[in-house]
């Protein structure tokens, strides 16, 4: 049987990956395992392919990024060798081949045969908002892990929505309290933000007109390894975060009817509080006008991300 299993979302990715092979290896059956990066090896995957199956050994041979990561020209004797023994390879539920794929080329002859021909397909997205929030409140139920809403909210707030470092963070401070409720002062203890490097500090820069050290600033992230598209991610989310804000500071909210409303954190609210001093309410409209325009070209393909960032700093 073929299974196909991709997506952006590498942390449910590797786990899927993971619980495929717990729950086959409990079950008896075989695992095989090749990796694009490692092991390009024809002999061994048409050994693998063709010699179990027709014997009824329960067998699973996992690739690892061969769509994502090969031209066609490399996989094509994969693809021949799927074809070839599609008796066992599609029908028979003793061999099963699991592709997982971060991003798979979707023209590509393999990922179209498999489309139409894997007995499941699934996309892994990435967790944004609303959604990142729901999904980590049932995992640390089920994981056991004591934590109010307010402070997993900030907790993936500072580590910028990131699924892996977000987990990781929480069993580590799950292992810290040993059982007990997880506060923010114990995140504030524990875990180094995301923002740490400082992207706080260039919004700041920004506000002020302080145009040299904003993009001192921008070089300082990018050399400690930043990517753009990330940065200027962080400058929109920053800027949508400042209009909120300001739209209902204006509206006559105290700042914890604010933080309840928008459901943020007392600390964002707080710290964007701080922010806003650096622009006038026609400002920030403006600034924000621009850079949903800058950010708009880099999305389609109109500006390198690099450029939308000076571009932008310069026009703030």
């Amino acid at each position: 049987m073929l299974y196909l299993f991709y997506g952006e979302n590498s942390y449910l990715l590797s786990r899927k990956k993971l619980d495929i092979e717990s729950r086959g290896k409990k079950a008896g059956v075989e695992f095989n395992r090749f990796d694009a990066s490692l092991d390009l090896d024809e002999f061994l995957i048409k050994q693998s392919i063709a010699s179990d199956g027709l014997f009824g050994v329960k067998k699973s041979i996992v690739f690892c990024d061969f769509i994502s990561s090969l031209p066609d020209s490399k996989i094509d004797f994969l693809l021949a060798l799927i074809k070839e023994n599609s008796e066992y390879v599609i029908e028979d539920n003793n061999l099963n081949l699991y592709f997982f794929e971060s991003k798979p080329k979707k023209n590509s002859r393999i990922y179209r045969f498999l489309s139409k021909k894997a007995a499941e397909k699934k996309e892994f997205k990435l967790l944004k908002g609303t959604k990142l929030l729901k999904f980590l409140e049932n995992e640390v139920q089920t994981l056991g892990i004591k934590i109010g809403v307010a402070d997993l909210r900030y907790l993936v707030y500072i580590l910028n929505e990131d699924l892996w470092r977000i987990i990781n963070n929480l069993k580590k401070l799950a292992a810290f309290k040993a059982g007990k409720q997880i506060e923010k002062k114990d995140i504030d203890k524990l875990v180094e933000p995301v923002f740490a490097n400082n992207i706080f500090k260039t919004i700041e820069a920004i506000g002020r007109g302080d145009k040299r050290t904003a993009l001192n600033l921008i070089k300082k992230h990018i050399q400690e390894g930043d990517h753009e598209l990330y940065l200027l991610s962080m400058i929109v989310y920053q800027f949508r975060i400042l209009i909120k804000i300001d739209s209902a500071l204006r509206s006559g909210l105290d700042s914890a009817s604010l933080s309840k409303k928008l459901k943020l954190h007392p600390f964002v609210v707080k710290k964007n509080g701080v922010f806003l001093r650096g622009f006038s309410q026609n400002k920030l409209a403006v600034v924000y006008k621009k850079l949903a325009e800058i950010d708009y070209s880099v999305k389609k393909g109109n500006l390198a991300p690099r450029q939308a960032i000076e571009l932008f700093v310069a026009f703030a």
